[in-house]
């Protein structure tokens, strides 16, 4: 778990404690560690009470009161009574939105959510979910929280440079890729496991009214229970539901514990009776990116799908659509993982590294 801020206050009676404030604010995952931190800083000191530093709090530290005004251009805020403050409210980091306002990936935005998923993954006060990343206003403040958000306000662009290259690098030269992602759901009427695939814009996840319009339009049927999501995308981990037919706190109640998800295979259209191989489009060049590999038959991709225990490799073409490895059928030497759709070339397996080359990421029509 990552960071949080405690604010420690010490008695006056007396012993070492920090100069006039007689409290410190230390940076620990979990309130024993923050007593450990202030027992070592402070050793002569007597501990009164722990607490964590609630995000607003911290704003109003930093910025002054009118914080909410000064940072409008910075952070959003979304409160399960619009117009009204509610201890619920979530404060949106406008800098970490994966899509622009007229629906294209925004590499930047893009580049940010991940960069800042991995610094603060674990905090119960952040979310991932939907376009953008969420802070909890009356909830633990990471610890560099406002230090991401003064960088953000100073310098601008990208939090994590190295980050941002790497999406710019999958999203390929024109800094753009489908808006449209897979999703499974259970056809109406169907009992059990059986699942159909439908394609999704990426920005109407979550959006119970247009999701249920794009998913519908192409099940006649219609479709019961939770949409799932196969491909991960900004905002939703693959096997993530959107959890779109929910709302309030039932809705909070499920995103914390991911109530009808199906984390539990992936992906999860290796389980569909229906299942024909996807076709793709064209192949985003990537350069420098290797995936972990001992032999021919036994790789690691980046993200984590291995022959065996994820959905596995097939062989493919040019641009990444499944072909039979024969040279009858066209196929050279080029495999695609069938999880990230990352286009690895076979031909590039190293034994001594014990790696093999990615070529570039497929991408659907």
């Amino acid at each position: 778990m990552n960071n949080i801020l405690w604010r420690v206050s010490f008695s006056r009676d007396g012993g070492e404690v920090p100069a006039d404030d007689w409290y410190a604010d230390v940076e620990a995952p979990t309130i024993a560690e923050a007593l450990a931190v202030a027992r070592r800083d402070y050793p002569g000191g007597r501990i009164e009470g722990v607490t964590a530093v609630h995000t607003s709090f911290a704003l109003s530290q930093t910025y002054g009161g009118d914080w909410d005004e000064l940072l409008e251009q910075v952070l959003g805020s979304e409160s399960p009574t619009p117009g009204r403050w509610s201890e619920q409210e979530w404060l949106l980091l406008k800098f970490t939105t994966a899509l622009d306002s007229d629906g294209r990936p925004d590499p930047e935005g893009t580049a940010n959510f991940h960069h800042l998923q991995r610094l603060w993954s674990g905090i119960p006060s952040v979310r991932f979910d939907g376009d953008c990343v969420r802070v909890r206003a009356l909830g633990a403040a990471p610890a560099d929280f406002i230090a991401i958000v003064d960088r953000y306000l100073t310098v601008g662009g990208p939090i994590n440079p190295a980050t941002y290259a790497t999406v710019r690098s999958e999203l390929g030269p024109s800094g753009s890729a489908t808006t449209t992602t897979r999703v499974a759901v259970r056809p109406a009427g169907s009992r059990g496991d059986e699942w159909r695939i439908a394609d999704c814009p990426v920005d109407a996840l979550g959006d119970s009214d247009r999701e249920s319009t794009a998913v519908g339009n192409q099940l006649p049927g219609g479709f019961r229970g939770d949409v799932i999501v196969i491909d991960s995308v900004a905002g939703f981990t693959a096997g993530c539901s959107t959890w779109s037919h929910l709302f309030g706190q039932k809705l909070e109640q499920a995103r914390a514990a991911h109530r009808g998800c199906e984390h539990r295979f992936r992906p999860v259209w290796m389980r569909l009776g229906n299942y024909e191989p996807p076709l793709y489009k064209h192949l985003s060049r990537v350069t420098g990116i290797s995936i972990a590999a001992t032999s021919l038959e036994d790789w690691t991709c980046r993200c984590g799908n291995q022959p065996g225990l994820g959905s596995g490799f097939a062989p493919c073409d040019a641009v990444g659509t499944e072909i039979a490895p024969t040279e009858a059928d066209g196929w050279i030497s080029l495999i695609r993982c069938n999880d990230c759709d990352l286009v690895l070339d076979q031909a590039t397996f190293d034994p001594t590294r014990c790696t093999v080359e990615a070529v570039g990421i497929a991408h659907r029509p």
